[in-house]
């Protein structure tokens, strides 16, 4: 299909690019820190664009020049207020061209930046407080840098602790002559998405970031990529793969506020139309809300024929999804081969596993019921009762090993679920300040413990779901998805907007399987009673299990990470505490 492009509403940058059949590998940077790759950048090629940066008044674009002289600004100004190598600073900024130059800033000094959520108007400001209130506990920074709308929430909390606010906007210039960090220094420290007592500091040092950074650009970055972002730079994806390791290749991005997308997920893309993107990456709700909540009049025009690769990670990645999103955008230049299922987490820097670009999607049909009950992948046929349709999170990157293990600790072999292992020279260097946390997962040789469930499968790696997330219903194992895809097609529920957990139910000495749904008309009897039942008869078509219960709450109520992931443990915590608002 051929799609006419409209040169007015391309930027003009991009006006005239055209993907090729077979674009080349992209080099990583010769540098050796984040640092010194923008003042390599900068030096050798001044005028390239590496920034454009959305929000709510005109896009800022940057050049390596200019970014670097912004960077250099922020490291001026966090010096002038104490900050040296290796200390630590806080970042509470929204997407921003002022993030970037404060992140920049960190690392041409060799500070150790956090980047922390900012108190948006939806979140709950006192679960905020206290979580940043953590984060300075755990960190100890010298300085943390606010935007200006969100100084009087930070304001309290740093001043308990005696930390210095730094606001922008930031004087001075570029007067490094050199990056102050070293390759074994840390570089970040990444924040797990916990609530007040288990959020960890996740180490990452050059080194590691470059080797993530170094086996992504090998198995996924092209010459004439363009990188367009929505995800927070306070989440792995985010900074990491969609804003560090494309830097560290010279790839320019594209970024927007994450509320940019949750208010109007059109924009994401429209962005990938106007900056003619090439590459994004984005959780599988993500993709989802797309494929059901746009309509078509929001889409006229759109050309998406640019798209090369559609990430997708964070959770686990349901085949439904990825039709329904396939089956939706053709119309518009997407092509369905552009979906790159992945795997990995903010301990080994980002990414352990992807499919190769361009390549179909691997899926494999299962029986859910020997899943269930003793770990053991049985291929089933399509349509049958107890089938599950599971997706290849792809092969290993280089660097990266990966085992499946039982729980004595014993290698698994194809096709038996089990813990996933992962060694690798992107590893974090520990929890910080937390070694007890640390040994936890981290063994000395060197091998992490994820928390994950998955299988093998010549060479393709098959992630079911994360172990704490398991519903344990007579004896067997089962995870969540099944139940939540088969409850989303209820008339009126969104699929991430349902809750499938299971609270304990000491009559029976098992766990209760309840499913907990938002939804608009939570607050009407007969609408509620209707959701209910048409959820029970959802579940049990398509799962063969009946729930238990099922609870109807206002929007908003589930609780999520910062990039959208539900939190169904804290679900739980909700009903076995009575906290969790239910309508009755």
């Amino acid at each position: 299909m051929t799609i006419a492009v409209s040169t007015e509403e391309i930027h003009g940058d991009r006006a005239g690019f055209q993907p090729e059949t077979d674009p080349a590998p992209v080099a990583m940077t010769p540098a050796a820190t984040i640092g010194a790759a923008l003042l390599d950048l900068a030096d050798s090629d001044p005028d390239r664009p590496l920034a454009y940066v959305e929000g709510s008044g005109d896009p800022v674009r940057l050049t390596a020049a200019e970014l670097a002289e912004r960077a250099g600004a922020a490291a001026t100004t966090l010096a002038e207020h104490g900050v040296r190598r290796g200390d630590r600073v806080g970042v509470c900024m929204d997407t921003s061209a002022d993030a970037y130059a404060t992140l920049h800033g960190c690392f041409l000094l060799g500070a150790i930046p956090f980047v922390s959520e900012p108190p948006l108007a939806t979140m709950r400001r006192q679960r905020w407080a206290d979580r940043l209130r953590l984060l300075i506990s755990r960190a100890e920074p010298r300085a943390v840098v606010v935007a200006p709308e969100f100084l009087d929430a930070v304001t309290e909390p740093c001043k308990e602790a005696g930390v210095a606010i730094v606001e922008p906007p930031f004087e001075g210039g570029l007067d490094l002559a050199t990056a102050q960090a070293k390759p074994d220094d840390i570089a970040l420290l990444q924040f797990t998405s916990g609530t007040t007592g288990d959020s960890r500091g996740v180490t990452l040092t050059h080194e590691s970031i470059f080797a993530n950074a170094t086996a992504i650009g090998e198995r996924a970055y092209r010459a004439g990529d363009l990188i367009v972002s929505w995800l927070p730079m306070h989440h792995d994806m985010g900074l990491i793969g969609l804003n560090l390791a494309p830097l560290l290749h010279g790839l320019p991005v594209a970024s927007m506020p994450p509320l940019s997308f949750a208010v109007r997920p059109e924009r994401w893309l429209w962005a990938m139309h106007r900056y003619r993107g090439t590459f994004t990456s984005a959780p599988n709700f993500a993709y989802r809300m797309c494929a059901s909540n746009i309509p078509d009049a929001k889409l006229a025009g759109l050309d998406l024929s640019a798209w090369r690769v559609a990430g997708n990670g964070a959770e686990v990645v349901q085949a439904n999804t990825l039709r329904l999103f396939a089956e939706r955008m053709a119309a518009y230049g997407y092509r369905e081969r552009s979906m790159m299922p992945c795997y990995g987490m903010a301990e080994i820097t980002l990414a352990a596993t992807m499919c190769e670009p361009g390549e179909p999607l691997t899926t494999l049909t299962v029986s859910r019921d020997r899943l269930a009950a003793d770990g053991e992948v049985v291929e089933a046929e399509a349509g049958a009762a107890d089938a599950q349709e599971l997706v290849s999170s792809g092969t290993a990157l280089t660097g990266m090993d990966l085992r499946v293990v039982d729980d004595e600790g014993a290698d698994l072999p194809d096709r038996r679920q089990g813990t996933i292992l992962l060694r690798t020279d992107s590893m974090m260097s520990g929890y910080y300040r937390q070694p007890e946390e640390t040994a936890k997962v981290l063994a000395d040789d060197g091998w992490l413990n994820t928390g994950d469930q998955g299988f093998t499968d010549a060479g393709q790696t098959y992630v079911t779901g994360r172990i704490k997330d398991v519903v344990i219903i007579a004896g067997s194992n089962y995870h969540p998805y099944a139940f939540e895809s088969a409850a989303a097609s209820v008339e009126g529920l969104r699929a991430n907007s349902i809750a499938a957990v299971g609270c304990p139910d000491e009559e029976r000495s098992t766990e209760a399987l309840v499913l907990v749904v938002e939804s608009k008309s939570h607050a009407d009897a007969d609408a509620v009673a209707q959701i209910r039942e048409g959820v029970i008869q959802a579940v049990s078509a398509e799962t063969g299990l009946r729930p238990d219960r099922v609870e109807v709450v206002p929007r908003g109520t589930l609780p999520k990470t910062p990039s959208g992931k539900l939190q169904r443990r804290h679900v739980v915590d909700a009903l076995v505490d009575g906290t969790l608002p239910t309508s009755h």
